[in-house]
């Protein structure tokens, strides 16, 4: 959940889904959660610290948490690929890459069903109970992470060796593109695979190779580590060739063979 303590933060639809920044401090603990009337949760919680000095220290963490609305997983799925709501999301590239996977699910089961209110209804059942959570210096996390098969590759690809990865890598897994010489949020860019040598990766949508590489070179001097400042080239063209010797995979994530049970 990248830059999700910055700005308006993690934002959903308060419509299909709940989005909580959850304030601990000590033993004591207070949770801001969005609503129709307020989206945004972490002016909330900035809020809460300006009137309580004594939460604006580093003793104080936060998590975040994004589950299922009352309105259930499948109606949630359904409005994330609405284009008429684009304007009531903003995340990062772990969630992004985790609700495509969540989708494959949910087409799975729709296109199981003899009738697709019949998918949608066992949707429902199974996943009802979703959600995404961020907690302080961990990777993020998601409910979906056990029906996921995690594949360590038989070798480190650079992004470079599209041939190679090729014979490896599935449609549809997600894959974590490793910029090691990149901080926070571009450390990592979890993306999908789309096949041949292109992938999705939020924001940017679908990218060839070459594309990523050239994006992450123009955006490098503005996010490169202390430990790799001095070696990063100031000169374009070598940056792209620093980012095809630096940038890998290593893993990819997809999702374990199950039978859908269907009502």
């Amino acid at each position: 959940m990248g830059n999700d303590l910055q700005g308006d933060g993690v934002l959903f639809n308060p419509e299909f889904w709940v989005v909580e920044y959850i304030a601990k401090f000590g033993q004591q603990e207070k949770v801001f959660r969005s609503s129709k009337s307020q989206a945004a949760v972490l002016p909330q919680l900035h809020d809460f610290i300006e009137k309580n000095p004594t939460w604006g220290t580093a003793d104080t963490s936060v998590w975040i948490r994004v589950k299922v609305g009352g309105h259930g997983a499948s109606a949630a799925i359904e409005d994330l690929w609405n284009p008429g709501s684009t304007q009531h999301y903003a995340f990062e590239c772990y969630t992004a890459a985790t609700l495509i996977q969540l989708r494959g699910f949910y087409l799975s089961y729709t296109s199981a069903a003899s009738e697709v209110t019949i998918g949608r209804a066992a949707f429902n059942r199974d996943y009802d109970a979703f959600q995404l959570e961020r907690q302080p210096n961990l990777p993020p996390t998601s409910s979906l992470n056990p029906k996921l098969e995690i594949k360590k590759l038989s070798r480190k690809y650079l992004i470079s060796e599209t041939s190679a990865f090729q014979g490896e890598l599935k449609k549809g897994d997600e894959v974590p593109i490793q910029n090691p010489y990149l901080g926070s949020p571009w450390g990592v860019e979890n993306s999908i695979y789309l096949g041949g040598d292109e992938f999705f990766a939020f924001p940017k949508g679908k990218l060839t190779v070459d594309e990523y590489v050239n994006w992450v070179a123009n955006i490098a001097p503005s996010y490169v580590t202390a430990a790799a400042a001095k070696e990063l080239p100031k000169d374009l063209e070598a940056r792209k060739e620093y980012v095809r010797k630096n940038s890998y995979l290593e893993t990819c994530s997809r999702p374990k063979a199950q039978n859908v049970d269907l009502p």
